[in-house]
């Protein structure tokens, strides 16, 4: 589905920008900006088509208040922090395990069937995430030395997985193009105060050209337009099906890390995505195999 891949590019162009303005500016920073840039583009939206007064008026308030904290916020928070002390190629080889969490976390939600196929996708994306993990060093399980960047990836894409599966559930009733909306807005109030706190008491903002056009690239593609497509996604296909487009994110984070930041690509990274997006691949099939079944 094309506007699935076109998140997932996105995506990964958030990945490397926040990695590149790590050097400049806090997480915070970075999530409140963001924020209310796609917060006034969503006002127009909203105003242009006469839908700003039905935001008020949405079902399912406490679920979308849940999607902001852990899709918007949560998620990006853990992201933008995970990325000051792991690689680009590194993060979105772990957020390749988001069909895992995502199919587990609807199973044991939404109560949605879990074949012995998908529990041997899970088992084999999960030796791939602790590969990457480990570095491919099974003495790092050992010893307990994990990248702490790593791990604040790996519960980002845990809080995913949550908003995946309240998305579908809360766009059975509401619009995507509202709960993307909604979920921003909520967003913006959040980050503000902590971004404040932030820039005067941590990590004092580095300003330049690089940096404003960055962010307004952040706020509008990564924010306005892939979460949209995402939800519009969700509401068409389900949460766990639509989670498999996420293994796409390491193909052109790594194609964007050769192009921008002339990355290097470490055998454990490849060995490690090859797994997950083995694992990914087998639950893909076997979904369709069940499905000629019924």
């Amino acid at each position: 589905m094309l506007m699935l891949n076109l998140s997932c590019l996105f995506w990964a162009v958030n990945i490397i920008l926040g990695s590149m303005l790590s050097d400049y500016v806090g997480p915070w920073f970075i999530m409140s900006l963001r924020a209310f840039i796609g917060s006034f583009l969503f006002l127009i939206i909203l105003s242009s088509k006469g839908y700003l007064k039905e935001i008020v008026h949405l079902q399912h308030k406490g679920l979308i208040f849940g999607m902001s904290l852990t899709g918007v916020v949560g998620f990006q928070a853990l992201l933008y922090y995970g990325l000051r002390w792991t690689t680009p190629v590194n993060s979105s080889v772990i957020g390749a395990s988001a069909p895992i969490i995502s199919l587990l976390l609807a199973a044991l939600i939404l109560s949605e069937k879990l074949s012995l196929h998908k529990i041997g996708a899970i088992l084999i994306s999960f030796i791939g995430v602790l590969f990457v993990l480990s570095k491919g060093r099974l003495e790092t399980f050992y010893n307990l030395e994990f990248n702490v960047g790593d791990i604040l990836i790996f519960s980002a894409i845990f809080f995913w997985g949550v908003y995946s599966v309240m998305g579908e559930v809360v766009m059975k009733r509401v619009s995507a193009l509202h709960v993307t909306a909604a979920s921003i807005f909520i967003s913006a109030i959040v980050t503000l105060p902590i971004a404040y706190w932030e820039t005067t008491t941590q990590i004092t903002p580095r300003i330049d050209l690089f940096v404003i056009l960055s962010i307004i690239t952040i706020g509008i593609f990564p924010t306005v337009i892939s979460f949209l497509l995402w939800n519009k996604g969700v509401q068409q296909i389900g949460s766990s099906h639509a989670s498999l487009y996420l293994n796409t994110i390491p193909m052109y984070t790594i194609l964007l890390t050769y192009i921008f930041l002339d990355g290097l690509i470490l055998p454990y990274q490849v060995i490690g995505m090859m797994f997950i997006a083995s694992g990914s691949l087998y639950l893909f099939f076997a979904n369709i195999y069940e499905k000629q079944s019924i």
